[in-house]
């Protein structure tokens, strides 16, 4: 089941008082009952409308706009008692569908099947807000100029599918936040515009394709099954912790410019770009690429399973080999066709280096990389200071 909102504006209304409290400039504009929301999506399109959505342990859709502009750090709070849905004294909660409309004025909806409705709001003000409380497995199909927040209440996560399209305006972040995400699909396009994209706790998707002109990204942990793309001609990309588990797919990075950082990561990788700077602080890895021309590349191995490549033309490449298991890396330096390290086992796998600089090998406890490591921070920290 789909259901389309297009809002376009509205003007005041203040019915919302008496379902949800204290936001008198608000009105509450459709609910609907969803009987199964792992098979139902939200469908928004609108170029000048912020989204707020709350994952709710609950089976009821209530959409409301507005009269004014929010962002992350002002996120409405409503009086509702979403555990006690059942109440008979919560009208909202009686019917199956229901539509807020002081004008009664039925052009509002419009059925196109059964499934499918679109709910269409005059064209009256650009500055506002909709928010929407959906149940958790619910899926999302976004299309706007302004930002995407996803509040989840309690533990809740959103587990539906995402799409979302940005349309971008000139010197403007386009903000996309959330805390837990679970997806089978995963789309953000931001293709000619600039893209804020912070995940606060964890994004765990099958499939994850991410394009954007400037990309900042932060993630705290991404967990990908098969296919992941992020691409972008500028980026700066922190994530604390990725785990790919797919067996022949890899999670791919393209930028021309900026900084790619990576925590912790398992899994199948490659990454391309021009002069981005790379730092890698673990990697458990069963396969890397990294093609670039003049990157500086900062790696820890800390095992692999294939050969590996690592291709930066006139950059300079670090690479910190695990010192309990530096036995087990062959690192062969391509342009002289030397081995920099060699395997005492009888183990084929190598990490190829081509680059016009002799690649450093460092070999060194993890305890005293994780020292050099927030050392680094700190200097960075100090730097951006």
């Amino acid at each position: 089941m789909s259901i389309f909102v297009r809002c376009k504006g509205f003007s005041k209304n203040n019915i919302f008082k008496k379902f949800f409290g204290s936001l008198s400039n608000s009105n509450i504009v459709y609910q609907k009952k969803i009987d199964n929301a792992r098979n139902s999506t939200l469908n928004v399109r609108n170029n000048n409308l912020n989204m707020m959505f709350q994952t709710i342990w609950c089976n009821f859709l209530h959409t409301t706009i507005l009269n004014e502009s929010c962002n992350n750090n002002d996120f409405p709070q409503v009086d509702l008692d979403y555990t006690n849905y059942s109440d008979n004294s919560y009208i909202i909660f009686q019917k199956d569908e229901m539509f807020f409309d002081y004008k009664n004025d039925l052009n509002w909806v419009k059925e196109i099947d059964r499934e499918n409705i679109e709910l269409v709001i005059p064209d009256k003000e650009n500055n506002l807000s909709m928010i929407s409380r959906i149940p958790q497995e619910f899926s999302l199909c976004l299309e706007t100029s302004k930002n995407i927040i996803i509040n989840n209440t309690g533990d809740s996560k959103l587990q539906g599918n995402v799409s979302v399209k940005f349309f971008s305006v000139e010197n403007k972040f386009n903000l996309f936040e959330s805390r837990r995400i679970r997806s089978m699909d995963f789309s953000i396009l931001c293709e000619n515009g600039n893209l804020n994209f912070i995940i606060k706790s964890s994004l765990e998707v099958e499939r994850l394709k991410m394009i954007s002109a400037f990309l900042l990204l932060k993630i705290k942990k991404l967990g990908i099954v098969n296919t992941g793309l992020i691409k972008a001609q500028i980026a700066e990309i922190d994530i604390r912790s990725v785990y790919n588990n797919s067996q022949s797919d890899f999670l791919i990075i393209e930028c021309e410019r900026g900084v790619i950082e990576l925590g912790n990561y398992q899994g199948n990788l490659k990454i391309k770009s021009k002069e981005a700077k790379i730092i890698i602080d673990s990697l458990d890895c069963k396969e890397c690429e990294i093609y670039t021309e003049n990157s500086e590349i900062s790696i820890f191995f800390n095992s692999l399973e294939k050969h590996s490549n690592i291709t930066s033309t006139n950059g300079n490449v670090t690479l910190f080999i695990n010192a309990d298991k530096s036995n087990c890396f062959n690192i062969l330096y391509k342009e002289k066709n030397k081995y920099l390290m060699k395997s005492n086992e009888n183990n084929e796998n190598a990490i190829i280096v081509s680059s016009e600089n002799e690649p450093k090998i460092v070999s060194i406890s993890s305890w005293d990389y994780i020292k050099e490591k927030i050392e680094r921070k700190i200097r960075n920290k100090g730097n951006k200071l």
